[in-house]
């Protein structure tokens, strides 16, 4: 009666799995079917969720119609200076407060957190004045800029450097005559690539 118990009860998960999947996979699978198929059949009840023999038109029409490839060079610019920027201060700020002490530390940590309560909407007039004043406005910056560091990035990257980050790597470094920088460079960032690679 035990094995069958526990039989079903992984059939059950494995079903609850499943069904979870299908859902995840279905938005991708949706989009690939609409893509090949015409405006009337997306908008038709009941909808067609079969592949359509349209999808070379329809990516002819899109050609046509926008500006795709500079569309796609400005969002891989983005998206890349974004990554790299948000990886790079995120990791060295997090380190700082993982393994140094300075003047309100403590204080400035807690600030920190504190603006992870802050809604992004309760900021975006603001933010817009700001970047107005700046001149941003019909420019990457705005995009880019503010992106640069979050307080949830320094949090994740401080967490896993206490851990990952041995102390007695650092008073090696600093032995050797290391700056704080160099510190980063050869002792922290060499651990902290994990961290990279899932935060990227």
């Amino acid at each position: 009666m035990k094995d069958y118990g526990t039989r079903t009860q992984r059939i059950i998960t494995h079903l609850i799995l499943l069904i979870f999947l299908l859902a995840s996979v279905f938005p991708f699978y949706w989009m690939i079917v609409m893509s090949t198929n015409t405006t009337s059949d997306i908008y038709r009840i009941p909808p067609k969720i079969i592949f359509g023999d349209q999808l070379w038109v329809n990516i002819s029409h899109v050609l046509q119609n926008i500006d795709f490839l500079t569309n796609f060079g400005n969002t891989l610019l983005i998206a890349v200076s974004v990554t790299v920027l948000v990886l790079f201060f995120c990791s060295i700020a997090g380190f700082t407060f993982a393994k140094f002490e300075f003047p309100g530390k403590k204080i400035l940590f807690v600030i920190l957190l504190g603006t992870m309560i802050i809604p992004t909407a309760g900021s975006l007039v603001a933010s817009f004045v700001i970047m107005a004043d700046l001149g941003w406005i019909g420019t990457f910056l705005p995009l880019i800029i503010p992106s640069m560091v979050t307080a949830f990035g320094i949090f994740w990257m401080r967490q896993y450097s206490l851990s990952a980050i041995h102390t007695d790597l650092i008073d090696a470094g600093r032995i050797d005559g290391c700056s704080h920088l160099r510190l980063y460079w050869s002792v922290a960032l060499p651990a902290l690539r994990p961290r990279w690679a899932s935060w990227a």
